[in-house]
């Protein structure tokens, strides 16, 4: 390992470089305030068009499924029959946290639970990611997160 300590004038530069790493990341949770409404935006894409809009549409339901929703009168489309899953994932996003470029979401509740099991999939049902996003989401993302940390960078004093 190598310690390489600097100093400028009996200054040391790496007690500066930390005081300022972690100035930087204690800014970085004003971040997602500007992101918010755009992933909040893509999320409801994403579960308008069934996964599409994410890049992978959602995998098609059971026959038995279908079968049930048809004769139930359930024409909605994949996992918004009640649209109480649907709210709590949109309503989550507005309370997601960004720590160190990385978003938090937490479907609080029943909601969260069923979300989960979409998410993730269970040996039974396959994935239908909400929180999927396609490459031109992401770089959309980048993009307003990069304004936002270049705005915290100015406000910080650098230029």
């Amino acid at each position: 390992m190598v310690d390489l300590k600097l100093t400028i004038n009996g200054t040391s530069l790496n007690k500066a470089f930390d005081a300022l790493e972690k100035q930087f990341a204690d800014q970085s949770r004003r971040v997602w305030p500007r992101m918010e409404p755009l992933v909040r935006r893509q999320v409801q894409e994403n579960l308008d068009t069934e996964g599409r809009a994410g890049g992978r549409k959602f995998e098609p339901l059971a026959r038995r499924t279908v079968e049930y929703k048809t004769r139930h009168g359930l024409a909605s489309p994949i996992l918004q029959r009640t649209g109480v899953m649907y709210r709590a994932v949109l309503d989550s996003v507005a309370h997601a946290e960004m720590r160190a470029g990385e978003m938090r979401v937490i479907v609080p509740g029943k909601s969260g639970q069923v979300a989960g099991f979409h998410q993730r999939g269970t040996r039974r049902m396959p994935a239908r990611r909400i929180f999927q996003f396609s490459d031109g989401q992401k770089r959309e993302q980048g993009r307003e997160m990069m304004k936002a940390y270049e705005q915290i960078i100015h406000e910080l004093g650098f230029k």
